[in-house]
């Protein structure tokens, strides 16, 4: 296999790991809750952690992104990153203090969104013509580790016997791509003169481009942070989950998974092909704006229905809609927003991060402190979500003028 694919695979197989850590709060918060002794907003506390990772890492590129990514550096920059993905994933094995599960999972975020990013660096010095697909599927990489973790943790967490065991599987799984990313010596990147010249960190926030991207971006992040708690609904009622403890579902619930992630890795690159064709821009972000509504219905019905197969279903279109739609139109409009040029791009890349990951923080924290207050409050905070999704949305119509087409 050629070099740069090779690596461009494992650092998938990494970001993949990283997104099973950081989606590995859901199928076992009960279990979870119950042994650290907390309260349901700590769990979400806990369960943003990964997205103050994306603002923290996003805000640092913003400040010195000239610094913290050199083209000599790359090797060794995605060597850290993944050994921070194997460190993440073990650390709840030898400990269970709340504060330590809470960095590590931090770190899990940084990391994996540091690696996603790198995938661009890695594109354009390898194989630049397929650009917008590389980016595509190291994002769609760490979306996938969230819903296979989501649909397949409890089941995992069951057999092998306990919680902690679970981040540590996908620990394995990035230990096993460190270990072929170096064994792989990567090709060196040729210095190219110079460091590029630092940026204005005033000129990318005054972009409004990057705040609509910002807000496309935010959400996804927001949905994964409800998508966190709402499974906990899943067997009907909150209080009935908490007694039972159990977070296993029927066998239909894991083939239509099975089938769903299969369908996954397929889904974004084929919607890309498609969004690449003429016209790409305005029909991609009405088709963004779109999905607000389209994410209300679902999630408004998903935690309160009574039948399983509308809640397999329903999972099933709304994972491949979020994959197929919303990670191309972001990656198209990040790579053409205006007044954003080569030199911009990382620092501006960094400003969306920091701006969706702090909002998107947010949201597992109003579901965790809704749950300790009872089941109507939950529906509220659940309702203002996707309020905000359907808000945020508008960003796609707000893209709609001349110079972005």
């Amino acid at each position: 296999m050629n070099r740069g694919y090779l690596n461009a695979l494992s650092m998938c197989v990494s970001i993949f790991a990283a997104g099973g850590i950081v989606g590995s709060v859901s199928p076992v918060f009960v279990l979870m809750m119950e042994e650290l002794g907390v309260s349901a907003l700590r769990m979400g506390l806990l369960a943003g952690a990964s997205l103050v990772g994306f603002a923290l890492l996003g805000g640092a590129l913003v400040i010195g992104s000239d610094k913290l990514i050199t083209r000599e550096g790359f090797g060794t920059l995605v060597t850290f990153l993944m050994g921070g993905v194997v460190l993440s994933g073990l650390v709840p094995l030898f400990t269970h203090s709340y504060w330590i599960l809470w960095f590590s999972r931090l770190l899990a975020g940084l990391c994996c969104i540091g690696l996603a990013l790198l995938m661009l660096i890695l594109a354009v010095e390898w194989f630049i013509e397929r650009l917008n697909f590389m980016v595509v599927m190291g994002i769609v990489s760490m979306v996938l580790g969230v819903l296979v973790v989501s649909f397949f943790g409890s089941l995992m967490s069951e057999e092998l016997g306990g919680w902690e065991v679970l981040p540590a599987c996908f620990g394995v799984v990035g230990m096993g791509a460190l270990g072929v990313w170096i064994k792989g010596e990567p090709l060196p990147f040729t210095p190219d003169g110079g460091a590029p010249p630092p940026s204005s960190p005033l000129r990318v926030l005054k972009n409004r481009g990057v705040w609509y991207s910002s807000l496309i971006l935010y959400t996804l992040l927001s949905y994964l942070g409800v998508f966190t708690f709402v499974f906990v609904a899943l067997a009907g009622r909150w209080d009935v989950a908490v007694m039972s403890k159990r977070m296993t579902f029927p066998t239909p619930f894991y083939i239509a998974a099975a089938i769903n992630s299969f369908l996954l890795i397929f889904a974004a690159s084929l919607f890309l092909s498609v969004a690449e064709g003429k016209g790409r821009r305005r029909t991609m972000c009405v088709v963004s704006g779109l999905l607000g509504p389209l994410f209300a219905f679902v999630a408004l019905s998903l935690p309160f229905s009574g039948m399983w197969i509308g809640v397999v279903l329903e999972m099933i279109m709304l994972a491949l809609l979020q994959l197929a739609v919303i990670i191309p139109v972001w990656v198209i409009e990040l790579q053409e927003l205006p007044g954003v040029t080569l030199d911009l791009m990382i620092p501006a890349i960094g400003a969306i991060l920091a701006i969706a990951g702090a909002m998107g923080a947010l949201v597992p924290c109003a579901i965790g402190w809704a749950l300790d207050q009872g089941w109507s409050t939950f529906e509220t905070i659940l309702k203002l979500s996707v309020l905000s999704w359907t808000l945020c949305a508008l960003a796609g119509f707000l893209l709609i003028k001349p110079e972005y087409e």
